[in-house]
């Protein structure tokens, strides 16, 4: 009998090693976060962080007041005048953004991350370092950009580079009538990584805000469309869209997804409601602004390299149902707002309160899988 045994696991054993390369799969996590805000303590030359300095560096250095007072809005100068943005504030920053990083998915820290709002790579060493230190993340990736605040696009990962780090720039100017106001926004950064022997690159973004015309954003997809169309394996693009639902030009429906585009990529929260959604009630957005909810932040798959379209060992499929918005208690708060002369209430992101250490950001993050 044991003899039997021994041969039927042998011939198992002799079966999976038989099997090709392609025959083995990978599940790997990937989420997007807008951190809000996430500045070390130090000031950045040429950059107007000022805001998120120590209080006492403030008081003893009149250039910063200086520059503070040319703030118009009374809010943002107050905080720039007053905010005392110290070491310990940072560290609840940090700790807070680290908490729901590591239990993110399914009470596990995911395998990438593409961040928003992030000042340079010496904040993003501390999140590492500080917060996220027995995560297993590898590699973290930022290029510094042209934001006047200094906030960037970054990558963490728990997956070795496979290429070199490549940014590509965003010129605005055709959006602005003179040349006084030609501007370059925050790029869109590629990383590359190994994972199973095989690249999977990942596109993160962070495009104009609403305060900034529509035109902007399809601006900014254009160029997400030119640097991925010719891409010849695997890749995932994510981050903070700054598009509303009610946008009349709306850059992700009239570009990025569109049956004519170049480089058709497929919507997972839109895949997701409309599959899996029964109430969709309950599914409101990642960020909340005067009144109303929206998907600001998303993840987006290039139909190309579904199974079915792709080359074999070239695939990579999203796993619909693993879509979620985070949104745990301690990420919330409820707020009262006043809306069409009425007083009404709302569950919204907790935004990082440096007074009381609590909240971590204006949006929340979201997560989905994908068989690799």
């Amino acid at each position: 009998m044991y003899g039997v045994l021994n041969k039927a696991l042998c011939l198992s054993l002799l079966l999976v090693l038989s099997l090709p390369a392609f025959a083995y799969k990978r599940t790997i996590s990937v989420m997007t976060y807008n951190l809000e805000n996430l500045f070390d303590t130090l000031h950045d030359e040429g950059k107007e962080d000022y805001t998120f300095l120590p209080l006492t560096r403030k008081e003893n250095d009149p250039n910063i007041r200086k520059n503070c007072y040319k703030i118009s809005n009374p809010k943002y100068r107050y905080e720039c005048l007053y905010l005392d943005w110290s070491k310990p504030v940072l560290l609840n920053k940090i700790r807070n953004l680290s908490r729901i990083i590591k239990q993110a998915d399914s009470g596990r820290s995911p395998d990438i991350v593409v961040f928003q709002e992030v000042e340079n790579i010496n904040v993003l060493q501390k999140l590492r370092s500080l917060g996220l230190k027995d995560e297993g993340y590898k590699e973290i990736v930022l290029v510094e950009g042209p934001d006047k605040r200094g906030i960037d696009v970054a990558i963490m990962s728990k997956f070795a580079l496979a290429d070199d780090i490549k940014y590509h720039q965003i010129d605005l100017s055709e959006a602005y009538d003179s040349d006084e106001d030609v501007k370059i926004t925050r790029g869109i950064l590629q990383a590359t990584f190994s994972v199973t022997g095989r690249k999977l690159s990942v596109f993160a973004n962070h495009w104009p805000s609403q305060a900034n015309p529509n035109i902007t954003r399809f601006i900014a997809a254009r160029k997400l469309i030119e640097v991925t169309k010719d891409h010849k394996h695997p890749f995932i693009v994510a981050g903070d869209f700054n598009t509303e639902f009610n946008d009349r030009q709306n850059a992700l429906k009239d570009l990025l997804t569109h049956s004519s585009s170049p480089i058709q990529m497929a919507d997972m929260e839109k895949e997701y409601v409309t599959q899996f959604m029964l109430d969709r009630s309950s599914h409101r957005g990642t960020h909340f602004y005067r009144g109303r909810w929206n998907s600001l932040d998303k993840i987006f798959f290039p139909l190309k390299f579904m199974p079915g379209k792709c080359k074999r060992g070239k695939c990579i499929t999203p796993i619909w149902d693993s879509y979620k918005v985070i949104k745990e208690d301690f990420m919330l708060e409820e707020i009262s707002y006043q809306q069409n002369g009425e007083i009404k209430y709302a569950i919204v992101p907790k935004r990082f309160d440096p007074e009381t250490g609590l909240g971590a950001s204006d949006h929340l993050p979201v997560i989905g899988r994908f068989t690799f």
